[in-house]
C-alpha cells in the first residue's frame, strides 16, 4: 500500500516535471501571494537577486517571488528555503531561477550547484523539482532527502547522499526522455552533446562532494548524521576538511576566471559573467557580482572609530608538507587586498586502505570476556605504519553452559548447586574464566536418623541425656537432654515437698531425686535414674 502511495505521488511529480519542461504551467505575476513562499533565509559574501531585470537588495528573510533569478559571487553562498525541514543551499558563482505557480516549485540551475537538504516529507500538495539544462529531477514526498545538482564541465551531475530522487534525462536533439533513478550513496552524469544522450553511474565518495557542500555537514552534526546512517561512516566531516575542500573549490575557481579573462582578452569582471551566463546588457547586475580585484576590500569599525581591514585569506601553495600527524604550512592570499601570509593547515591523517590483523588491545587483557577489546589495524599507506583504524568490545555477554564436572552436590540440610561456565574464547590464551553457581531448589535430602545411642558406646550418660541419635548420611547428632520442667537447672536449689521429678521430654520415664542440703532445702541430685530406681 506504501509503495502505491508513494508510486502515485511520483506520477503526480511527473506530471508537474513535464508541465515545467513545456511551461504549460501558468507563470505567476510578480509580487503573487502564494500559498507557500520560497525564502532567503541566509546569505554569505555578495549575492543577488532580481526579477523582470529589476535589482533587488538582497537581505535576509527576503521573499523569492516566481521568476526571481538568485546569483552568487566568488566565496559566496545564499540559503533559500521553503520552510524549516526544506532547504536549497547555493554555491558560489551560481545562478538560478525560482519558478512558483501555487505549491509547485522549480528551482533552475543556469549555473554552478545546489545542495538539497529536504529533512522531512514534503505535503501532499506541494511539489519540488530541480532543473538543469541536461535533466530534471523531482524530490519524492519521502522524508531524509540530502543531494547535491551541479552544472561542471558541460556536464549534469546528481549526488545523491540520502534518500532517493528520480526524474529524467533530456536529449535535447530529439527531445526524448531518459528515466533516471538516483539513489542514496549514488552520482548520476548526464552529458548531452553532438554524439547524444550519455548517461553514467557510480557510487559517491566524499572526494565528489563539492566543498560547500562539505561545510554545511560539518555545521550539522544531525544532517551529518543522517547522511552517515546512509551511506557509512566515511561520510563523517570534519570541519577542517570541509573548510580545506571549500578553499580548493574556491582555487579552482580563481583558476578558472583567469583563463577565461587571458584567452579571451576580458578583465575578471566579465569572466565571472560569463561562468555565470550574464549578459552584460542586464545592466540591473552591473556591479553586484564580486570579483578578486582589492577595489573595495571589507573593513569594520573599531572600538576608537578606527577603521581596520577584514581580510579573506585564500590558500595559494603549500611551503612545508603535512605529514600524517604533523601540520604543514601553505602561503595563503587575501583576495581583495593581495597581502600574503604562512600558516599553518592540518596534517594529513593516517590513509589505511584495507584492514590487515585484528587482535586484542594491548594493555586490555581479562579474565571476563565482555572486558576483552579488540582493535583492527592496517598500514598507512603514506607513512607505512601500524595504525589502529577501530577499536570494540569482543563480546556483548557471557555464553554460559553447564559443567557438571564443578557441580556441588546436595547434603543432608543444603541444596544442590549447578556450575555454569563461559566458554567464550579469543585465540587460545583468551579463555573467559567467569563461571555462576545456582542453587536446585528442593534436592536437600533431610536428615535419616539412627536409633536411640545413649549408653551404648559410653560416650553419652543417661544422667544426661534422654535421647541421642546420629544421621546416618551425613553424621551430624541430635542431642536432648532431660527436661525437669519450666524453671529448673541442675544446679540450683530447690525447695519442695517432693523430692522426685519427672522428665518432661515424651517417651522419657526418668526421674530424679532431690536430696537435703546442709541448709535444709532440696538440691537436685544431679542423676536421673528409671523409676522403679
Amino acid at each position: 500500500m506504501r509503495e502505491s502511495a508513494m508510486s502515485k505521488r511520483f506520477i503526480c511529480v511527473l506530471m508537474v516535471v513535464c508541465l515545467f519542461l513545456t511551461g504549460s504551467i501558468s507563470v505567476m505575476a510578480v509580487g503573487e501571494a502564494p500559498a507557500k513562499k520560497m525564502v532567503l533565509s541566509k546569505q554569505e559574501g555578495t549575492v543577488a537577486v532580481y526579477g523582470n531585470s529589476r535589482p533587488q537588495k538582497a537581505r535576509d528573510n527576503m521573499e523569492i517571488l516566481n521568476g526571481y533569478h538568485v546569483v552568487t559571487g566568488l566565496s559566496s553562498y545564499a540559503w533559500i528555503q521553503l520552510d524549516d525541514t526544506k532547504l536549497v543551499k547555493q554555491d558560489a558563482l551560481s545562478k538560478t531561477v525560482i519558478l512558483q505557480d501555487g505549491n509547485n516549485f522549480a528551482v533552475d540551475i543556469l549555473s554552478g550547484s545546489v545542495f538539497l537538504d529536504i529533512a522531512e516529507q514534503l505535503e501532499e500538495d506541494t511539489y519540488l523539482t530541480i532543473r538543469t539544462p541536461d535533466a530534471i529531477v523531482g524530490i519524492v514526498g519521502a522524508s531524509g532527502t540530502s543531494t547535491e545538482i551541479r552544472i561542471q564541465n558541460g556536464k549534469t551531475q546528481i549526488l545523491c547522499l540520502e534518500g532517493k530522487v528520480q526524474g529524467f534525462a533530456v536529449d535535447s536533439e530529439s527531445g526524448e526522455y531518459m528515466p533516471i533513478d538516483v539513489l542514496s550513496g549514488k552520482i548520476v552524469s548526464v552529458d548531452n552533446d553532438e554524439a547524444g544522450l550519455d548517461i553514467e553511474a557510480a557510487s559517491v565518495t566524499m572526494q565528489d562532494v563539492s566543498g560547500f557542500t562539505k561545510v554545511q555537514l560539518a555545521q550539522d552534526s544531525l544532517l551529518n548524521a543522517r547522511i552517515v546512517n546512509a551511506i557509512g561512516e566515511n561520510a563523517i566531516v570534519s570541519i577542517e576538511e570541509a573548510t580545506a575542500s571549500l578553499q580548493q573549490d574556491t582555487i579552482r575557481q580563481l583558476t578558472e576566471i583567469e583563463s577565461i579573462a587571458s584567452s579571451d582578452n576580458m578583465d575578471k569582471q566579465s569572466a565571472i559573467n560569463a561562468i555565470l551566463g550574464i549578459d552584460m546588457s542586464e545592466k540591473a547586475l552591473s556591479g553586484v557580482v564580486p570579483t578578486s580585484k582589492p577595489s573595495e576590500p571589507k573593513t569594520e569599525e573599531s572600538s576608537d572609530n578606527e577603521v581596520k581591514h577584514i581580510h579573506e585569506w585564500v590558500y595559494v601553495e603549500t611551503v612545508e608538507e603535512p605529514t600524517c600527524t604533523e601540520d604543514g604550512t601553505a602561503t595563503y592570499k587575501c583576495k581583495t587586498c593581495l597581502e600574503t601570509k604562512i600558516d599553518t593547515f592540518g596534517a594529513l591523517g593516517h590513509s589505511v586502505e584495507s584492514i590487515e590483523k585484528t587482535r586484542v588491545v594491548e594493555g586490555a587483557e581479562t579474565y571476563y570476556c565482555t572486558e576483552i577489546i579488540i582493535a583492527d589495524f592496517g598500514t598507512c599507506s603514506r607513512c607505512h605504519v601500524e595504525v589502529e583504524v577501530s577499536r570494540r568490545q569482543k563480546y556483548d555477554s557471557h555464553s554460559l553452559g553447564e559443567n557438571p564436572a564443578r557441580e556441588v552436590p546436595e547434603t543432608c540440610t543444603e541444596n544442590k548447586l549447578v556450575t555454569y561456565e563461559c566458554d567464550n574464547r579469543l585465540e587460545r590464551e583468551y579463555q573467559c574464566t567467569y563461571f555462576d553457581r545456582r542453587e536446585v531448589e528442593g534436592t536437600a535430602r533431610g536428615h535419616v536418623w539412627s536409633d536411640n545411642i545413649v549408653g551404648s558406646d559410653g560416650s553419652y550418660s543417661p544422667s544426661y541425656y534422654c535421647d541421642v541419635r546420629k544421621c546416618n548420611r551425613c553424621e551430624e547428632k541430635r542431642e536432648i537432654r532431660h527436661n525437669p520442667g519450666d524453671g529448673f537447672n541442675p544446679d540450683e536449689t530447690y525447695d519442695s515437698k517432693h523430692p522426685v521429678i519427672f522428665c518432661q521430654n515424651e517417651g522419657c520415664n526418668k526421674v530424679a531425686k532431690y536430696v537435703q542440703n546442709e541448709t535444709g532445702l532440696y538440691q537436685f541430685s544431679g542423676k536421673w535414674v528409671d523409676l522403679e530406681e
